[in-house]
């Protein structure tokens, strides 16, 4: 498998597997949606953008649950807007959603279709890992750009640290960092406050103690586990 220079798999390669996987994960996820805290996560934040303007986007879509949740739960008229590295992902999301949401292949660091503060809400669910820190600070400040004031960020990460073992389905190289599993911020021009909305063995649901995402002109400074 072929691997950049931080030993993260390539993002051709990070494309090939999600193509190859696009239906079984979509078939998992028909079965994983149903779990609570995806709607616990959508309600909440439809109830910080409900009077905010502009898409939702979710990047990367995978198979487009969360959209599609989203769509028939909260607010059908919102335009909602997928990216995925994966054509086949991009691809059953759009059958999912049909007219309801616009979909496109691209890099989730490179939203360029999107113009500057257009966007209410973005949805990472599962991408930060296959991202080295500078792919990171990419993203951040791309979704900083299209976010509008007030706008909402939802990250879904793996706590933890070291690689990601995709066992006998992959060889894929992806790489954890010690970050609360889901994580609510609002961009602003010097900290976000992030709450864990996903509580994990012995932990509870709320703010995430101490940790802060640091987002000034735009670049990720990372978290502050000093701040309060």
């Amino acid at each position: 498998m072929a691997k950049d220079p931080s030993g993260i798999s390539t993002t051709d390669a990070v494309r090939e597997m999600y193509d190859t996987t696009a239906e079984s994960y979509s078939s998992m996820m028909d079965t994983v949606i149903d779990d609570p805290m995806y709607a616990d996560i959508l309600q909440r934040l439809q109830s910080r953008i409900e009077n905010i303007p502009g898409m939702i986007v979710d990047a990367p879509c995978g198979s487009g649950h969360l959209l599609s949740m989203y769509h028939d739960s909260h607010d059908a008229e919102r335009p909602l807007l997928g990216v995925d590295l994966s054509p086949q992902m991009v691809e059953i999301t759009q059958r999912r959603l049909g007219a309801a949401a616009e979909t496109a292949v691209c890099d989730i660091r490179q939203l360029e279709m999107l113009s500057d503060s257009s966007v209410a809400a973005v949805i990472s669910h599962f991408g930060f890992h296959h991202l080295d820190l500078e792919g990171v600070r990419d993203a951040c400040k791309e979704w900083h750009r299209v976010l509008v004031n007030g706008g909402q960020l939802v990250l879904g990460v793996w706590e933890g640290t070291g690689a990601i073992d995709y066992g006998e389905h992959s060889d894929l190289v992806a790489i954890n960092t010690d970050t609360p599993v889901f994580l609510f911020c609002i961009p602003g021009p010097t900290a976000i406050r992030i709450g864990r909305l996903s509580a994990g063995p012995g932990q509870k649901k709320g703010p995430a103690k101490g940790a802060f995402l640091r987002i000034e002109q735009g670049l990720l400074f990372g978290i502050d586990p000093a701040a309060h």
